[in-house]
């Protein structure tokens, strides 16, 4: 098991403990002000702010199956009340991460 040792003042890693560590809620700030994406590369730019953090959402990847779909070469951007649905559920999820042990 690897252990990495981080001072409790340090946001390294989102470290905020010595027996926790959760997500900085300076970090997931951008997550949850991103507006609704309208292309591609908006929501490409998107998940690669969510991925960052992905640890800290649990079965992060049922979440963004749909929204990666759309990143498929070929694929033509359309905004569906599924997608709408998915881009926020994803947000949401961020704003009630949880806490690694």
């Amino acid at each position: 098991m690897n252990v990495i040792f981080v001072s409790k003042k340090s946001n390294f890693l989102n470290h905020v403990s010595d027996k926790e560590v959760k997500v900085d809620p300076e970090r997931i700030a951008p997550i949850l002000n991103y507006p609704a994406t309208r292309n591609q590369n908006q929501l490409r730019q998107f998940l690669g702010t969510c991925n960052y953090d992905h640890r800290f959402i649990i079965n992060y990847s049922d979440y963004v199956a749909l929204l990666i779909g759309l990143l498929k070469k070929g694929t033509k951007w359309k905004s569906t009340p599924e997608i709408q649905i998915a881009f926020g559920t994803l947000r949401q999820k961020f704003a009630n991460t949880i806490h690694l042990i």
